[in-house]
């Protein structure tokens, strides 16, 4: 499957979509989107993994520190959970009760 990455904004928040594998290969995608997501300075961003067929370290670690910035910052963070694969990625390394994952 092809990386594919799309951000949509409006006054609140802005939501970055993912889909694909987002490994070591993709993340300087993901990190320059996210650069570009809090340049805006929008209260709220939003990570919508649905789409995201595997995850590994690389993109964890990304979605960890963005997580650091926004808690010491002005935005809320907000993760949309992929499907079971990626989601065990996060079980595994006990980050489910750290990132704030939502519905």
């Amino acid at each position: 499957m092809d990386f594919t990455i799309e951000m949509h904004q409006d006054a609140h928040r802005v939501v970055i979509v993912i889909g694909g594998e987002l490994d070591i290969a993709t993340t300087p995608r993901l990190q320059a989107t996210i650069d570009e997501a809090e340049l805006i300075g929008a209260p709220e961003i939003v990570v919508d993994l649905g789409a995201v067929s595997f995850i590994d370290s690389s993109g964890v670690n990304v979605l960890v520190q963005l997580h650091r910035r926004t808690a010491a910052g002005a935005s809320q963070l907000l993760i949309l959970p992929g499907p079971p694969q990626v989601q065990r990625v996060f079980t595994l390394t006990g980050l489910t009760t750290t990132l704030p994952f939502g519905p």
